[in-house]
């Protein structure tokens, strides 16, 4: 008998001078100020990163959900509609679709709260550098 697993599609992200993974994600993208410190060879490169206020509306949605995070509350949606066409009293339909709601989308929870703080980090460190300008400060580490 098989089990299923759940997938999180993750991507890494490797310092382009020598190819040590400096940060991991369920998004193919980074928040940042382009600039990166490699922990490993100490050089500076173009992780490609952006701030919040600088990404398209396209972009900050695939940042906040991206594949493994609309499959996952895909899932929701299909497991609700599927309560809600048993024959089932109201109640009971309602009932069920909110717990089964609530427990499948709870652990998502952090997620979305460090999502929330990543992206205020990057708002008020793009108005710091606007302030600035190019100094050390907006080397991120990796």
């Amino acid at each position: 008998m098989k089990m299923a697993l759940l997938y999180f599609k993750t991507y890494r992200f490797y310092c382009p001078l020598c190819g040590k993974a400096y940060a991991r994600s369920v998004s193919p993208l980074l928040l940042g100020t382009g600039r990166r410190k490699c922990p490993k060879c100490g050089g500076v490169f173009d992780d490609g990163a952006r701030e919040w206020p600088e990404l398209t509306r396209m972009q900050r949605f695939e940042y906040m959900f991206p594949a493994t995070v609309l499959g996952y509350l895909g899932s929701v949606v299909v497991v609700v509609a599927f309560i809600l066409s048993t024959d089932w009293s109201s109640r009971e339909k309602l009932s069920m679709s909110e717990m089964i709601a609530l427990l499948m989308v709870m652990p998502w929870a952090p997620y979305f709260i460090s999502r929330a703080k990543r992206v205020r980090e990057s708002v008020a460190r793009l108005e710091r550098h606007k302030v600035f300008g190019d100094t050390d400060e907006f080397i991120l580490s990796a």
